[in-house]
């Protein structure tokens, strides 16, 4: 479980990053790529926690398997989603 203590570490720095997405889309509703980069930001540390030795400790091995491969979509399409509306503003990015 050691090795792959720097997968888990970076599946929690993902969901890290998704709760702050989603608390910023909370407080301005009218910017929905904070919504789309935080359901991004879950896929992929679902899909990190997912593909690390950890997970066999929380999920047994079928379901976190099925889990990995159902969230690959997902994650496509919230990723394209999210880079669409963010270079489809009007307003200057920075």
């Amino acid at each position: 479980l050691r090795e792959d203590l720097n997968r888990l570490v970076l599946a929690s720095l993902f969901l890290l990053i998704c709760g702050y997405h989603l608390f910023m889309f909370t407080v301005r509703r009218d910017r929905v790529e904070y919504l789309w980069f935080g359901g991004g930001a879950f896929c992929a540390g679902a899909m990190t926690f997912c593909n690390c030795a950890w997970s066999l400790e929380v999920l047994p091995a079928f379901p976190g398997y099925v889990l990995w491969m159902a969230l690959r979509p997902i994650a496509l399409i919230t990723l394209v989603t999210f880079i669409r509306i963010f270079f489809s503003r009007k307003e200057p990015i920075w």
